[in-house]
């Protein structure tokens, strides 16, 4: 299936996955929106880099990271339809070569409801279930 990737609504790029799989290392289709979050995608990733053992130094760029953080928060997941998938989180890195590359970590919400669950408020002494009204 392919989903989009949106950032406050404006798609950013778009994957092709198999819900029932494992989410780790999509590769992301960018589309125009991109442009506006590349930087901080690219900063992330340098970061990132900056930890991996044998690669790049040992000083860590936490201000990248934490930009890299509220981004994945401000990322959504849609399906075909428009339709919001809930994920627990999105990540965007873009490793360069010849064509960079962006790729997209995400992890589904385990819960499949759409919408929130109803719940009952406790009765009050004299009141019966159907006087009650859920909130």
């Amino acid at each position: 299936m392919r989903f989009t990737i949106t950032h406050h609504g404006v798609p950013v790029g778009t994957v092709k996955f198999d819900p029932a799989e494992e989410s780790v290392g999509l590769r992301v289709r960018p589309l125009p929106g991109y442009a506006a979050i590349r930087t901080i995608v690219r900063a992330m990733t340098t970061a990132l880099r900056s930890i991996t053992p044998g690669e790049g130094d040992s000083r860590v760029d936490t201000t990248a990271l934490q930009r890299a953080t509220e981004l994945g928060q401000q990322l959504e997941l849609r399906d075909e339809m428009g339709m919001l998938v809930p994920v627990d989180f999105i990540v965007l890195t873009e490793w360069p070569g010849l064509i960079s590359t962006v790729v997209a970590t995400l992890q589904l919400r385990d819960a499949h409801a759409t919408v929130p669950a109803l719940v009952q408020r406790p009765l009050v002494d004299g009141e019966s279930a159907m006087d009650a009204p859920s909130v």
